[in-house]
């Protein structure tokens, strides 16, 4: 049975934020559940699940992947766990504590950190974890007045930029040549034309290949550029259907851009980018979907297929709630 069409409102993730700050979860080893059966189509790739379940109460926001391994993280003190999406096992690797958050979630090749954005307690922070040990490499606290909600990141060879999907602000987080930490924290605001409209503003983000950012925009939807060189913003049009009204989180490999509920809707649009006489625009592909989703939030592409974490905002039992991860089938070229 298909569930229900359901907004990313403000009431639902407010409430559902206040009540993950109030505790930890203590979480073990979980086996995926049992494999859906397999469509019959060819594409389909070979011993993957359909459905990692992941630990009852997690409250997951972020994923990231490299290869088949894969984290994710908590909104509710629980911390951030690795798996496997070939075998759907999974492990905490960093411990939770009460008030941990951890939203965001970008795996950096170069350094094999993986980056995550949230809060520890009432201090906004970054964490640069080792994806293998779940071992903090770096903490950095990021001052924002007034008070935000770091949401999604990515780190490129120079920075890390993080969203601060309150009051439309970017965090730059300068790296140094190992790919750690070094010098000022910036926040900088992102100007007009991108909207202010809603509670959620800018909201995924990813680095474009000459350079600048791509971001979506929870409240008002499309899609938009930010070039860092001259802290300026432009609309990147998109062409076809289903219109980009909403987001949440973004992937990127190439020039296909994965806009998780760019439709308002439980699917992930598919938009290919491209660049012409210095301006980028985008056709929509198409767009993933199952009846398995339930307010997917952030997505990874991994092992031929697309990986989404089901948040469940608006579930009245979060802390008891099952929470889990689906995979996707790509478009057809």
């Amino acid at each position: 049975m298909n569930r229900s069409t359901m907004s990313r409102s403000t009431m639902s993730r407010a409430r559902f934020l206040a009540a993950a700050a109030a505790g930890a979860l203590a979480v073990a080893l979980v086996p995926a559940g049992p494999a859906q059966a397999a469509p019959a189509a060819a594409a389909r790739p070979a011993a993957l699940p359909d459905r990692i379940d992941l630990p009852v109460g997690w409250q997951p926001e972020g994923i990231t992947s490299a290869g088949s391994r894969f984290w994710s993280g908590s909104l509710a003190g629980g911390g951030l766990l690795a798996g496997d999406l070939r075998t759907g096992r999974t492990k905490v690797v960093l411990p939770g504590k009460p008030g941990l958050t951890i939203v965001g979630l970008y795996y950096a090749e170069r350094s094999g950190l993986v980056w995550a954005a949230g809060a520890d307690g009432a201090t906004s922070t970054v964490w640069a974890i080792d994806g293998r040990t779940g071992a903090v490499k770096a903490a950095v606290p990021v001052a924002l007045d007034p008070a935000g909600f770091l949401n999604d990141l990515v780190a490129t060879r120079t920075d890390v930029w993080v969203t601060e999907s309150f009051s439309n602000r970017l965090v730059r987080i300068p790296l140094n040549r190992h790919g750690l930490p070094k010098g000022k924290v910036s926040v900088l605001p992102i100007p007009a034309p991108v909207p202010t409209t809603g509670q959620f503003k800018a909201n995924g983000v990813r680095a474009l290949s000459d350079g600048s950012l791509v971001l979506n925009h929870s409240g008002a939807g499309g899609l938009w550029r930010y070039d860092p060189k001259r802290a300026k913003v432009t609309e990147i049009k998109v062409k076809g259907a289903p219109a980009i009204v909403s987001g949440d989180g973004l992937d990127l490999r190439g020039n296909t851009l994965y806009n998780v509920r760019g439709s308002g809707g439980q699917d992930v649009t598919v938009v290919k980018l491209a660049k012409k006489h210095g301006r980028w625009s985008g056709t929509v592909k198409g767009v993933l979907a199952s009846t398995d989703v339930d307010v997917p939030t952030t997505g990874t592409l991994a092992k031929g297929s697309f990986w989404v974490v089901n948040a469940r905002f608006g579930n009245p039992s979060p802390a008891t709630a099952s929470f889990w991860v689906t995979r996707l089938d790509l478009l057809d070229d």
